[in-house]
């Protein structure tokens, strides 16, 4: 009876004996080798196993029967009667035959792969021929089972180079996604790509080397390239005579249970490394109190090792008056299944310190809800209670400080309840050591008290310090309270806000006052007195900011320089009176012209300036122009007159024409000029044409150079004399510069250049040293003059080693120190506070004598000049010019001198012209001053000349 996977087979009615040696002589086919009809045939079925067949273009049915034909048949004849069933095989790739016959029992496997050693297809013929006589149906059985087997099974021929797989199961198929036909013929490590450095894969070649059974796990990749996790046992099979045949290897896919057991020990290292580096001591106690685990942070804490912790008692490191405390938390906990408890306690260390400690204990229980052992958290609060200790030792220092100071203390908890200190009690006027955030609002003005209130929220969401004044309600008389504050976090996490009441009522007061006199001062210094509008300070500022935004912002600036054609006629002509009222309405018609955003200011006389920002197109600039001619060329009518003028406008554009504002400046005053050339009242663009004197500046900046080299500067020096004795004082030095070409050149026209180059900084060192030398030879013949003034540019006094430098010029020329006074400008002075008020103290531990130059041109504060170490200040010339024709002048004249008294310093005016400003000056108690009226700048010599001759008159 044959039983055929494709239908076929057919019964045999009489069954024959097996012929024993038949099979025998089946047997002795193996090995075998034919060549047939182009056939090549390998055939070995000692082991009933594989028939290898090679042909060239053969289909697999013409393999199968050859072999039958020229091998099978031809020893068992009695086979051939089956020759039909076996010949109407299909011809396909693959085919499974069991054929029963009274003889033998043949299981036949057929596959068709490609076999690259030899070129050419291969037939892989499985022939079984069991020995003896096998029941057919365990047969069919057994290989349904193999195919209907879970994990993947295959069997691989250990007799054939590379141990190719014969055979495969479907759940192989299913597991690597690779068909059957892919997998036949190839070694299993196929499914290993180009992974192949596994420990797994050397232990196979070592069990397949000794031909002994092996169990290993292996990565292997799918058809789709999906990695998978395969657990393989390969064990080896052996023929009658002890020789290995083949290897049968059951495939497990475990890939799941290796991420679960990588995410598990993922887990165990996460959970040992939190508990190894945990800050806090962790420990693990069974309920009897033994130790059985801890980490470092908790031998540490008690400077025991690890091996000594374990297996210790709590009651070994625990104090015997806190055992018992111990033993009732233990049973509380035990006794009413309380998962966590926290409490304080004091442990023992190794060298027998005690210490305190916050311990949270936690019950573990087992699967059964019951509790096995206790996990103890515990943390050193040693430094948590020191600092307790001095909080509460510094409130009662604060409080006995307070009434002391008159200052009080407040504390607001997070729920917005507020304790006062009996000082603030006092300093409120409530009666009531407590209130709430709401109540204590309503004791100052509405405004105020939402501002508080408004503070106070972001010092609790921010941290930020409070600190704010505020103005109670009742206001007769005003009273004023200074509240400070900063967030405190107590043990539990808990914020409170703690801080200090001040009442600064009078503080207040005076600063108010003071602040004003500072604003009334500082716009005197930043406005021009006639006008109003900005002067030229001012103007700087705004320039500075506007080419800033303009950077910022990629737009451009207009600087529009005007000058009054014809105002000198009016002004010479009827007065000053008239030419300052016609300056103020062409101010204010002026002002009209331009936005409110820009600026209008005056420089002096009948010089104005227009600053013009957000410029895209030039055009814009020509109608602002063109707006202000058409405003100033308005008559006027004053009194009886009908006046008429014109301008004459210089534009510069930053930045096409210069950054800087002096630049610009510069520029526009070329254009202006150039206009006036022209006939005037018209205006001009600055151009590349309008140059020549910015050549000239470039010319005399390269021989300035060289003036350095060949000692061209030489010093003047103006007298300086007291007013309330006419003594000579003292004489500033004033540089001059000797051009061998163009002759004396005045400081106006190449100290700016020195500045912008940095060249003052070498030109300043000299006229130190040679100052200093002149008055130690002065000294020296006898002459009395009092100090010797020496003007320090910016950049010379923010220079790190200007102290040293000061220093040394004394020593060269041992020049005492209070014959030498250093004089800083007010813009160089607040150029840096902090860097000032130490460079200026340095300064002044030497002996030497500092003043404050061109005072009240700068923004300096009041606040900041007493905190500067300074003998005098300097009131400039441009407020001396002023001071009897200008009440402004006048003003800021004489506020300066009466601060300067207040402060105790001594004040001296430059450029005292006349005898009127010299009697104007001494009327109102100022000390010193200096100008052509006295003297004007001499040489060293004429000087000399100057000394003998006044003090023979005085």
């Amino acid at each position: 009876m044959t039983q055929n996977t494709n239908g076929m087979g057919r019964t045999v009615d009489t069954p024959l004996e097996p012929p024993t040696d038949r099979l025998d002589n089946i047997h002795s086919l193996m090995p075998y080798y034919a060549q047939v009809d182009n056939i090549s045939l390998v055939v070995d079925t000692k082991a009933f196993a594989v028939v290898s067949i090679a042909c060239k273009e053969h289909s697999l049915q013409k393999c199968l029967n050859a072999f039958l034909d020229q091998s099978v048949f031809e020893l068992i004849p009695e086979l051939s009667d089956y020759k039909k069933e076996l010949s109407s095989i299909h011809s396909n790739d693959y085919c499974h035959l069991i054929l029963e016959t009274p003889i033998c029992t043949l299981v036949i496997n057929a596959n068709a792969v490609h076999c690259p050693e030899l070129n050419t297809p291969l037939a892989l013929l499985h022939l079984t021929v069991p020995e003896p006589k096998t029941d057919c149906s365990f047969i069919y059985l057994l290989s349904r089972a193999l195919e209907s087997a879970h994990h993947g099974i295959t069997i691989a021929d250990a007799r054939l180079p590379d141990c190719p797989i014969i055979y495969c199961n479907q759940a192989f198929s299913r597991l690597t996604g690779y068909s059957i036909p892919e997998i036949l013929g190839k070694n299993c490590r196929f499914l290993q790509g180009s992974d192949t450095d596994q420990r797994g894969t050397q232990l196979l070649r070592i069990a397949i080397s000794e031909a002994k059974e092996c169990k290993t796990v292996l990565r292997n990749y799918k058809k789709n390239g999906e990695m998978f996790w395969n657990e393989l046992t390969i064990s080896p099979v052996f023929d009658g005579h002890g020789n290995i045949t083949h290897f049968v290897g059951i495939q497990y896919d475990i890939t799941d249970q290796m991420l679960v057991e990588g995410a598990l020990k993922e887990s165990e290292k996460r959970y040992r490394t939190l508990f190894e580096t945990n800050v806090d001591g962790i420990a693990y106690y069974d309920l009897s109190g033994k130790c059985l685990d801890a980490n470092e942070t908790y031998c540490s804490m008690l400077g025991y090792s690890w091996e000594e912790v374990i297996d210790m008692n709590s009651d070994d490191i625990t104090p015997p008056y806190w055992q018992k405390f111990d033993q009732r938390i233990r049973e509380s906990q035990l006794d009413n299944i309380l998962h966590c408890q926290e409490y304080e306690k004091e442990l023992i260390k190794k060298n027998h310190t005690i210490f305190p400690v916050n311990i949270r204990q936690c019950l573990h229980l087992n699967q059964h809800g019951r509790p096995i052992a206790f996990w103890l958290l515990v943390r050193d609060i040693s430094r948590q209670k020191e600092t307790m200790e001095k909080l509460e030792h510094s409130r009662q220092l604060l409080d006995e400080t307070g009434k002391l100071a008159k200052v009080g203390g407040w504390e607001m908890l997070d729920d917005q309840t507020i304790f006062f200190t009996h000082e603030a009690v006092k300093i409120l006027g409530t009666g009531s050591e407590q209130t709430d955030l709401e109540e204590f609002r309503q004791l100052f003005i509405h405004e105020q008290s939402l501002l508080f209130r408004k503070s106070v929220e972001i010092a609790y969401e921010a941290g930020e310090p409070l600190d704010i004044t505020l103005q109670m309600v009742r206001n007769d008389p005003k009273q004023y309270l200074r509240i400070q504050g900063h967030i405190k976090v107590n043990e539990e996490g808990k914020k409170a806000l703690v801080g200090a009441i001040q009442d600064i009522t009078e503080t207040k007061v005076t600063q108010d006052k003071l602040l004003e006199h500072e604003s009334h001062l500082k716009y005197l210094a930043h406005h021009d007195a006639l006008t109003g509008l900005p002067n030229r300070l001012l103007y700087n500022d705004r320039a500075a900011h506007a080419i800033a935004r303009a950077e910022r912002e990629g737009h451009k600036v207009a600087v529009l320089l005007l000058d009054l054609d014809r105002f000198k006629v009016i002004n010479d002509s009827l007065g000053h009176d008239i030419g300052d009222r016609f300056l103020k309405s062409i101010a204010s018609r002026a002002s009209m012209a331009i936005r409110d955003s820009d600026t209008f200011a005056r420089l002096g006389g009948d010089e104005f300036v227009v600053l013009l920002e957000g410029i895209d197109d030039t055009q814009d600039v020509i109608n602002v122009a063109q707006k202000l001619q058409s405003a100033i060329s308005q008559p006027i009518q004053l009194e009886s007159h009908n006046l008429h003028s014109s301008a004459s406008i210089g534009i510069a554009m930053y930045p096409d024409d210069g950054e800087r504002i002096d630049e610009l400046l510069r520029c526009a005053d070329a254009a202006m000029y150039r206009v006036k050339a022209q006939g005037k009242n018209s205006f001009q663009f600055y151009t590349k044409e309008i140059n020549n004197r910015a050549v000239e500046l470039l010319v005399l900046e390269n021989d300035m150079h060289k003036a350095i080299k060949d000692q061209d500067f030489i010093l003047y020096y103006q007298p300086q004399i007291s007013l309330k004795d006419l003594s000579i004082v003292g004489v500033e030095s004033l540089i001059r510069w000797h051009h061998p070409k163009k002759g004396m050149i005045p400081p106006a026209d190449f100290i700016p250049l020195a500045e912008e180059s940095g060249m003052i900084i070498e030109i300043g060192e000299w006229v130190l040293m040679e100052s200093c030398r002149q008055a130690k030879e002065w000294l020296d013949k006898g002459y009395h003059f009092g100090r010797i003034a020496v003007n320090l540019s910016a950049k010379q006094f923010h220079r790190s080693n200007i102290t040293q430098q000061v220093k040394a010029a004394l020593e060269s020329h041992q020049l005492p120190p209070e014959h030498l006074e250093l004089e800083i400008t007010e813009s160089i002075a607040i150029e840096n506070i902090d860097v000032t008020i130490e460079t200026l103290k340095e300064l002044k531990s030497l002996g030497i004598h500092l003043s404050i130059d061109d005072f009240g041109t700068g923004y300096s504060s009041l606040s900041y000049l007493k905190r500067f170490s300074i003998d005098k200040l300097k009131i400039d010339k441009s407020f001396v010019d002023d001071i009897l024709i200008d009440d402004g002048g006048a003003a800021i004249a004489t506020s300066t001198i009466a601060l300067a008294h207040q402060m105790g310093l001594k004040v001296i005016a430059e450029g005292v012209e006349t005898s009127d400003q010299c009697a104007f000056l001494q009327s109102h108690q100022c000390d010193e001053a200096q100008g052509y009226h006295i003297s004007r700048p001499l040489n060293s010599s004429d000087t000399q000349t100057f000394f003998d001759q006044y003090n023979k008159q005085h």
